[in-house]
Formats: C-alpha cells, sequence, structure tokens
C-alpha cells in the first residue's frame, strides 16, 4: 500500500527502546508510533531488528533482547503483526 514502517531505538542513549514508526506520505511524518519494547535504562537492551510483510500483509519481525544491559539473558525475540496493530498505538 506504500507505507513505510520504521523500526529503530528511538532514544538518544542506550537501547532500551524498539518503537515501531509507520508513515502513509513516504517518510515526510510519521504519524503512528507503537513500541515493541520499552523499559528503564539498564534494564533490558534490544538491538539488530529485522522486519519482513509477506504477502497477506502479516509484519514479521525478530530482534536481540538481553534482559540486563550487561548481557545477562541474551536471546532472540520473534513478533507478528499487522499495520491496524501499529496504528493503536502505544
Amino acid at each position: 500500500n506504500g507505507h513505510w514502517l520504521l523500526l529503530n531505538n528511538d532514544v538518544e542513549e542506550g537501547r532500551h527502546s524498539l518503537g515501531l514508526h509507520l508513515s502513509d506520505d513516504e517518510g515526510k511524518t510519521w504519524k503512528w508510533t507503537r513500541h515493541l519494547e520499552l523499559v528503564e535504562p539498564g534494564e533490558g537492551s534490544f538491538s539488530y531488528p529485522s522486519m519482513y510483510q509477506s504477502q497477506f500483509g502479516d509484519i514479521h519481525c525478530t530482534y536481540s533482547y538481553k534482559k540486563k544491559a550487561d548481557g545477562e539473558g541474551e536471546t532472540i525475540k520473534y513478533c507478528r503483526f499487522n499495520e491496524e496493530w501499529v496504528m493503536e498505538g502505544d
């Protein structure tokens, strides 16, 4: 449908926030934001996100997750959602 979806660490310092941002005007504005992860600094780290949209419109996402910023409990998370879920916001 031409919409752009950005997945990033949307904080100036750290990786304790992982936000989805949706634009319907080729990135001129980002009208919708929904966080996959949002914790206090030092309480987790989210990095190396990757997304894929299937032919059915589902968006599949993976990213690295560390329970603590020091690397304790490192794993990879997977989630699946659609644009409507992003538009619902936080």
